[in-house]
Formats: C-alpha cells, structure tokens, sequence
C-alpha cells in the first residue's frame, strides 16, 4: 500500500514541476500591443527626480551594449529615458543537447525608463533575437535567423519538429526569461545604492 502512495507522491510532484516549468517560459505578453513586455515600478523614497534621471542614465549608458546605443530624451524638460541596446547569449541552447548551441546570439531590444520624485517606471520591449545556427562547413554555410519573441522562431535545420517546437516554446522563453530577469535586477540594484563620493 505504502508502495502505490510513494508512486503517486512521484507522480504528483513530477506534473506540478513540470507544471512549474511551463509556466516559468511563459514570457510576459502587452495586452494592447500583444508583444512581449517586461515593466515594473521602482520605489526610491527621499530621491529626487534629478538623481533618478541621473543614475539611471549612466546605468543605461554603462551597461547596454549596442553599436548605436544612444538615449534619446522626451523634450526640454524630460521625464523619460529610451535606450537601445542588445545582451549577447553564449549559451542558447537549440535542443535538450547542451552541445547544440547557437552562434552569435543577441537579443535586441528598448529600455524605457519614465521617472519622477521618489519613484520610477521602467519598459523593456521591442525585442528581436537574432542567432546563427550551424557550421560553416554544412552546405549553405550556417542559417541566420531573426525572430521576434512573441512569436519565437526556430532554425529550420534542427532536424526534428519536437525539437523546434521545444526550443520555441520551453528552452528558449525560459533561458531569455532569465537573461532578461537579471538585467532588471542589475538596473534596480544600481537605483537603490546608495552613492559613495569619497574617492
């Protein structure tokens, strides 16, 4: 008896992980503009609307990459940052191999930053992945591919339709969710430092 509860114990949690793991893919969707969205609102108590402008500037300066990076700014008297910028991805996986890894992966994309005293709002969207997939040595050299994510577009030499439909729907959401979840973590962190001008 004890034997047939332990099985569906396992059974259990080995629906709710997976579960669990479908629904950590799941990229956050606009439902106006039905594209991917990541936004939140940043809490900065005593911070004037100067210093958000400020810090976050240089952050977006410093830290996305982009050939054309620039910020471009709302007017004369501005209450918005736009900047564009690209992650690089060493390590998109293709299928559940790990040696099956895309070359030269970048995800593009707009970081929108609308700020005010003691709070902000920022908008991360407009995001292109591009890659390329296979070896110079194949016929046709390697594929390039651009996709947007909310529709998120598989190399058409990956050999097998499971395993494009996995890549496009659990190993590339979750990996980008990740990515994209750290960058976030790193402009909110850098916000609420406190600023060290003894050097």
């Amino acid at each position: 008896m004890k034997t047939k509860e332990s099985f569906l114990l396992i059974i259990i949690f080995t629906t709710l992980f997976l579960s669990f793991q479908v629904v950590k893919a799941q990229l956050p969707i606009d439902p106006e503009s039905g594209k991917v969205k990541f936004s939140g609102i940043v809490e900065l108590p005593g911070v004037t609307k100067d210093k958000i402008y400020k810090k976050a500037k240089l952050w977006i300066v410093s830290t996305l990459k982009s050939g054309d990076n620039m910020v471009a700014l709302s007017g004369d008297n501005t209450d918005q940052l736009v900047g564009s910028g690209n992650i690089f991805l060493d390590s998109l996986r293709m299928t559940k191999d790990e040696n099956s890894l895309a070359k030269e992966a970048y995800l593009n994309f707009k970081f929108i930053v609308s700020y005010k005293d003691n709070k902000l709002k920022y908008s991360i969207e407009n995001f292109i992945l591009q890659y390329k997939y296979g070896q110079d040595i194949l016929p046709g050299g390697p594929e390039y591919v651009e996709t947007r994510l909310e529709n998120i577009r598989g190399p058409v030499r990956v050999l097998f339709k499971k395993d494009l439909e996995n890549f496009s729907k659990n190993i590339a959401p979750i990996y980008l969710k990740r990515q994209i979840d750290n960058l976030i973590a790193d402009f909110i962190s850098y916000l609420k430092k406190e600023e060290n001008n003894n050097w």
